[in-house]
């Protein structure tokens, strides 16, 4: 299912979704889902990485996202829009100009050195240098910067598409390795996915979430109690036991979808500036596989 404006949500299988990112991740991490930072406290700071990738509506509640840094979180965030804008702004980051190319950046942190692969990015500025450090540039334009804060960090980069489901289709390498940038960024933690800032009915994508959590995070138990050790007998059951819970979650609450309420949704022309964000996104994509064909 693909949702409106096509947004890059672990429940968009669309293009610009990150529902095979997030199925990636729970193969060997353990993935929580959440809809409020409230929520950050029910997590060890010092375990988990924060994922906020490409909001809808600009964030809200960011104290509770500082304090939970501060006390050792590490949050990456990947965003070429303003809707981090109350974040970024707090720790003296701003944006600069937007890139609409698609191409390869290079990163170094960590004595780490690799590229990535970038498609419609924003500059990422700082007025303080103190404890900030440029980790990605395109050309010799700074577009990730991580900044220490109390015991943790926050990584801004000025991209929400590094690992869209558009980029696993198209180009499969470059796909693993921005995962891979990403798993590095978040020094190989578990991973929290943020997700309240979406369209579609935060009730059901709750429960959703809930019942996918319950199932990633149990089934290594239950399958050692029931069946063993044996591989087969494993992933055969883990296959069985989502595809039934995956059926049952719709058939008795429905599949995410957009609310309506006009009080609660973009106005018309925001919304036809999103969709055209998305469709040059998957214009650059299309453009980049072509020539590197020839």
């Amino acid at each position: 299912m693909s949702l409106e404006m096509d947004p890059p949500s672990v429940y968009n299988r669309g293009f610009g979704g990150l529902e095979r990112y997030a199925v990636d991740a729970m193969l060997g991490k353990k993935v929580e889902i959440i809809f409020r930072f409230s929520d950050l406290y029910r997590f060890d700071p010092e375990d988990f990485s924060l994922l906020i990738v490409g909001p809808d509506e600009e964030l809200q509640d960011i104290e509770k996202i500082i304090d939970w840094i501060s006390r050792g979180g590490i949050a990456i965030v990947l965003d070429e829009l303003n809707y981090t804008k109350p974040l970024m702004t707090l720790l003296g980051i701003s944006r600069g100009d937007m890139f609409n190319i698609i191409d390869v950046a290079d990163c170094h942190f960590d004595g780490i050195q690799m590229k990535i692969l970038v498609n419609v990015f924003t500059e990422i500025l700082s007025d303080n240098v103190d404890d900030i450090q440029q980790i990605c540039r395109y050309i010799n334009i700074p577009i990730a910067i991580r900044v220490r804060y109390g015991k943790g960090m926050i990584v801004f980069i000025g991209d929400s598409s590094l690992v869209i489901n558009d980029v696993y289709l198209k180009s499969p390498q470059w796909y693993r390795i921005n995962s891979e940038f990403i798993r590095l960024l978040s020094m190989d933690r578990d991973i929290i996915i943020y997700e309240g800032s979406r369209k579609y009915s935060r009730i059901t994508s709750a429960f959703i979430a809930l019942v996918i959590s319950n199932i990633n995070n149990g089934i290594p138990d239950v399958m050692n109690i029931v069946i063993g050790d044996s591989l087969m007998n494993r992933l055969a059951t883990t296959i069985i036991l989502m595809f039934v819970s995956v059926l049952y979650t719709m058939y008795k609450f429905g599949i995410p979808k957009y609310r309506i309420d006009e009080s609660i949704t973009f106005k018309y022309v925001e919304r036809i500036e999103h969709q055209e964000f998305r469709e040059k996104v998957r214009k650059g994509m299309l453009s980049w596989i072509k020539s590197t064909e020839k």
